[in-house]
């Protein structure tokens, strides 16, 4: 190794590098020449720097644009899905007016995840928009850009902010989220609830929680920064409670079971057969009509069945008519199965046969407030029979 490096000599600056240590060894100079100064213009430097941070940004990541709005309503609670339709319907024509966008497309009710609580009271718009290069000028330019063009398009913050206020404006009582269809689904991930932050408040008492919780939302609405301060409520969903009579069932013989089913069955709806179409099923489900069912005097005077419950026994049937008395036709059901005499034999028996299919209405009650008024029968006696009633 000496040997092949015998002659080796330092190699010459060259013009550049001459120049930056001249210049180097200047400042150098200077610096040591006025210590004091320079440490202390090195300490108000870093001073600036620690006071500058609160208002630097702490998202340094740009958001998706993904070309279009994902926008949530959330109506009043005890809101029902026909109003909710007909307010919607209010909604999508807002949105639709707007140059930008190129299609409405609404969800009503709990989405398709069965995981959403959700009630008649949300409602979904999937709002793609057009290509930004197509969206017209309709925004008055201002500044220096104002020498070249009159006008300019909207941004999309712009029309945000511009829906976001006609919304509120013609359907007040809603609350309204806009966000993006893949930010949305991360936000949620990240907070639990469809919205960007939360509060989670926990305890056992639900009004304690309710009141609590509309305290927050007073609170953070002034805060600036945030906008579109909405509450999850856990109270005020409208239900009806119907108890059933059960004096009423003793008297008529009919068990609870069997007004529990007509309840199901009328209102709810039972499943009483499945279809296959190929790989497909479908269950084929009776249902009361709605008409029948649209109000809480309709679902009271929903009939319950009691033609198999016999009230008294009958004598022997298949005796022949007689000329006080009619043929025996059988056990009825209800009082004695004794016919009226031969001159009211046809009317006697239809109203055997109709009171086989007498029905024992108002066995449930509505748990509203106020008792509705209770049906009576009116009872007839004639000879030869027992009470019954009356058709």
């Amino acid at each position: 190794m000496p040997v092949v490096f015998k002659d080796l000599r330092p190699a010459p600056d060259n013009f550049l590098v001459r120049f930056l240590k001249r210049g180097y060894l200047k400042q150098l100079e200077r610096c040591l020449d006025h210590r004091a100064l320079v440490l202390a213009g090195f300490a108000l430097l870093v001073l600036v720097t620690v006071a500058a941070l609160p208002f630097m940004g702490r998202e340094f990541m740009p958001a998706l644009e993904e070309g279009h709005l994902w926008i949530r309503g959330i109506y009043p609670v005890s809101i029902s899905l026909e109003q909710n339709a007909e307010k919607s319907r209010l909604a999508r024509a807002i949105m639709r007016k707007y140059p930008e966008v190129e299609l409405v497309v609404c969800q009503l009710g709990r989405p398709d995840s069965g995981v959403d609580p959700t009630g008649f009271y949300s409602a979904e718009f999937f709002v793609p928009l057009k290509a930004f290069e197509t969206w017209p000028a309709t925004v008055a330019e201002s500044g220096w850009r104002s020498w070249f063009r009159s006008q300019r398009p909207r941004t999309k913050a712009e029309l945000i902010t511009i829906m976001s206020a006609e919304l509120n404006e013609l359907l007040p009582g809603v609350n309204w989220n806009f966000s993006q269809v893949i930010r949305d689904n991360v936000l949620e991930v990240l907070s639990g609830v469809q919205g960007e932050n939360s509060v989670k408040i926990f305890g056992p008492d639900l009004d304690e929680l309710e009141a609590i919780g509309q305290k927050v939302v007073t609170a953070i609405s002034n805060v600036p920064g945030i906008q579109d301060v909405g509450l999850y409520r856990i109270k005020g969903q409208s239900s009806l409670e119907l108890s059933i009579d059960r004096q009423k069932c003793a008297q008529w013989n009919v068990s609870v079971a069997d007004v529990h089913d007509v309840i199901q069955s009328a209102i709810g709806g039972q499943a009483i057969s499945r279809m296959i179409e190929g790989e497909k099923s479908f269950d084929i489900t009776i249902r009361w009509p709605q008409l029948l069912r649209q109000d809480e005097t309709a679902i009271l005077d929903i009939p319950v069945d009691v033609t198999s419950h016999q009230v008294t026994s009958a004598a022997q049937t298949g005796v022949n008519a007689s000329p006080a008395t009619g043929a025996m036709l059988g056990v009825a059901s209800s009082g004695s199965s004794n016919v009226a005499p031969r001159v009211d034999r046809q009317r006697a028996q239809c109203g055997a046969a109709g009171s086989r299919h007498h029905a024992a209405r108002t066995l449930a009650r509505s748990g509203h407030p106020r008792r509705p008024k209770t049906r009576t029968t009116p009872w007839t006696r004639t000879a030869g029979s027992s009470d019954q009633p009356r058709r």
